[in-house]
């Protein structure tokens, strides 16, 4: 089950869209952006968790600071944790989108869980969008991901998305960051209220990654400089069989990349930096392999590809 998303009792999987299929094909399409009671139930993720005692095997006994959370509609185990953890269910998690956007609005574009529903994500849509390039649209989102396993805080994340590619081009900007991190404990409202400031205070970021943007499109790269970001990004491995240190293959799928991937003959997008960045962006979010097992956008957007991404950006800037 490569796409990793999560399959309920009845067959059904846990993952709503608006617009174009994924790649895996799966989820309830529907026609435009979504509230967060339609897409929670659209996605069937409108069920709850609750952390219950682990017991013993030999006497069944509680065993200390040790709990299961389960999923209340199928009891189905999603992960141990501790005393401290405090489940955060999927209606609370998105209530963030309700607060911040404004109730029953329509701005949920995707919504799905992965694995037996221990993590879950919401991506909405905000309003507005600017050009890099003339004819190259990037929207702007707000992601919400949570886990009910306890392998990972609560994030709400500021996001863009290269239209005719769907590259994430997420990224934090010196002096500006684009993500809150909230831990599964007593103060998680707290911190909630926290993100619903941050949100609020979310202009300068979208500023700024505008002019980053549009300073890579009007900057061209040549060659030298073309190779000397791959060998950043790509240096080389040595072979444990051979001692000899081996080209990563990647390089070559990002350089073909800047001359055939999506968006590469808009007009201004070729030979620019604007270009490498995408091609190494499409590079993690299409190409690049994973392990099997392994949900590519997961690992793109919150794993070593958010972190690959960032230290991308910067060396182009």
């Amino acid at each position: 089950m490569a796409h990793q998303i999560s399959i309920n009792q009845s067959g059904e999987a846990e993952m709503a869209y608006a617009g174009k299929k994924p790649w895996h094909q799966l989820g309830t399409q529907v026609p435009g952006l979504m509230t967060t009671k339609e897409a929670l139930q659209l996605a069937h993720l409108n069920w709850e968790v609750e952390k219950v005692p682990v017991l013993s095997a030999k006497d069944l006994s509680p065993v200390p600071n040790a709990f299961t959370v389960i999923r209340k509609d199928n009891f189905d185990p999603l992960g141990i944790v501790g005393n401290r953890y405090e489940p955060i269910s999927n209606s609370e998690a998105f209530r963030f989108f309700d607060e911040a956007l404004g109730e029953g609005q329509g701005q949920v574009d995707t919504i799905g869980a992965l694995g037996n529903g221990e993590r879950v994500w919401c991506l909405a849509k905000m309003p507005d969008t600017f050009e890099a390039l003339p004819g190259d649209p990037v929207e702007r989102y707000l992601l919400c991901w949570t886990s009910h396993d306890g392998s990972k805080s609560m994030e709400v994340m500021f996001t863009n998305i290269r239209v005719v590619c769907n590259n994430t081009l997420t990224a934090a900007l010196r002096e500006c960051s684009n993500k809150i991190s909230i831990k599964h404990t007593s103060n998680w409202e707290q911190r909630m209220k926290f993100a619903h400031q941050m949100l609020f205070q979310s202009e300068d970021y979208w500023r700024k990654m505008k002019e980053v943007s549009m300073h890579l499109a009007r900057t061209s790269v040549s060659r030298v400089e073309v190779g000397a970001f791959l060998d950043a990004m790509f240096p080389d491995r040595e072979d444990k069989k051979t001692g000899l240190f081996m080209k990563s293959e990647g390089g070559e799928q990002v350089q073909k990349l800047m001359e055939e991937g999506r968006g590469s003959n808009i007009r201004g997008v070729r030979g620019s930096k604007w270009g490498l960045f995408n091609a190494y962006s499409e590079y993690l979010d299409h190409e690049r392999k994973v392990r099997k097992g392994t949900n590519r956008w997961e690992r793109s957007v919150f794993g070593q590809g958010g972190a690959l991404r960032e230290k991308a950006l910067s060396l182009l800037i």
